[in-house]
């Protein structure tokens, strides 16, 4: 039998420890939509401390990305510890003239799974709002977990990373066990 998941360890950066505790560095395992392939792996993601200014200027999404169905995601209220880099995942293209371009990355937070029922490891979801405006083609990892039945068009690469508990202060290494709760999400969110 082939298994529908893969482990992929790049790019990894800093250190490899997997415990939310203070440091210059850490990685968590996330799971990884991307949207030129068939399935989603299993990478690890380098996370910083996130600095105390950066926690009470946190902007919040757009209302029409905090709208659920089923009102199973809520945003990020509480402060994490870590902040996320996401960029070699969801991608930073270069301009014209050479020098990077900002990618706008958006996130929701998934408190609950299916049935409603709450997560006790909330779930950090990250994308690119405008991916399919640019033109990004439709995630492929997505549409064929959810047999193409997702409401909403996900385009462009999606990572999730796990909280360590339903105060969402820090991270834990996610696995496959979390997929469910996310194709439950891709499948109701509007």
């Amino acid at each position: 039998m082939i298994h529908p998941f893969s482990i992929d360890s790049s790019p990894s950066v800093g250190s490899s420890a997997s415990s939310p505790q203070p440091a210059s560095s850490a990685t968590f395992s996330a799971l990884f939509f991307p949207a030129d392939e068939d399935r989603p792996r299993v990478v690890r993601v380098n996370c910083t401390p996130t600095s105390p200014h950066l926690l009470s200027g946190r902007q919040q999404s757009p209302p029409h990305q905090q709208q659920h169905a089923m009102a199973i995601a809520a945003t990020a209220a509480r402060p994490c510890q870590w902040e996320a880099d996401t960029k070699p995942w969801l991608g930073g293209s270069l301009q014209s003239n050479g020098n990077p371009s900002a990618t706008h990355v958006g996130s929701v937070v998934l408190t609950h799974g299916l049935n409603g029922e709450p997560l006790r490891f909330p779930l950090h979801l990250f994308y690119v709002p405008e991916a399919l405006a640019k033109g990004t083609p439709v995630n492929r990892s997505i549409y064929k977990l959810t047999n193409g039945l997702a409401p909403r068009k996900w385009s462009g690469n999606v990572i999730a990373l796990k909280y360590s508990g339903t105060r969402r202060q820090a991270y834990s290494d996610c696995t496959t066990n979390d997929l469910p709760a996310l194709v439950s999400y891709f499948l109701s969110f509007v």
